[in-house]
């Protein structure tokens, strides 16, 4: 794998935002009632700020977000991403906002369903200023109407719109 800062495994980092959410993709080996241990409320917390960590540290923008209204969540990475200077001003934006063209978020937000994944979305963006950006969108609904994403910015690609889709 290159050593730039800006290279990372896009498969690591999607499982590290479906741990976050205590659903990750991977099997876990089933254990018999006996090997099963309780998790100390201690374990417990340190799980948690180590996902937290995790979820603050990633390099990919990561957020939630109610289906058709405000950011509810998000880490430095998508504020960056985004071109804000602080966490506080992301919540009052919509994410339909950072679509350079709305009506793809509409067919986005169409397509996806309840329980419902999209992964490796291309699409053109555009920062809090208006600015172009060119992104790579992994976008999950959980069973009600809150969106968890992942942003990959992509710098280089040229993209136009929309080019893979799940």
């Amino acid at each position: 794998m290159p050593t730039c800062t800006r290279c990372f495994d896009v498969r690591s980092v999607t499982t590290a935002s479906l741990w976050l959410r205590g659903r990750s993709t991977h099997k876990r080996p089933q254990r018999k009632a006996a090997q099963t241990r309780h998790v100390s409320s201690g374990d417990s917390r340190k799980s948690e700020q180590r996902y937290r960590l995790l979820f603050q540290l990633n390099p990919a923008g990561m957020f939630q977000s109610r289906r058709g209204g405000p950011i509810l969540e998000r880490n430095d990475a998508f504020v960056r991403l985004l071109g804000f200077s602080s966490r506080a001003e992301v919540p009052s934006h919509n994410l339909r906002e950072f679509y350079a063209n709305p009506e793809e978020h509409d067919e986005l937000m169409a397509r996806l369903r309840p329980g419902g994944v999209m992964t490796n979305q291309k699409l053109p963006w555009r920062r809090h200023d208006g600015a172009p950006l060119s992104v790579l969108l992994n976008l999950r609904q959980d069973e009600g109407e809150v969106l968890e994403g992942l942003v990959i910015d992509m710098p280089s690609s040229g993209l136009t719109g929309r080019r893979n889709s799940s």
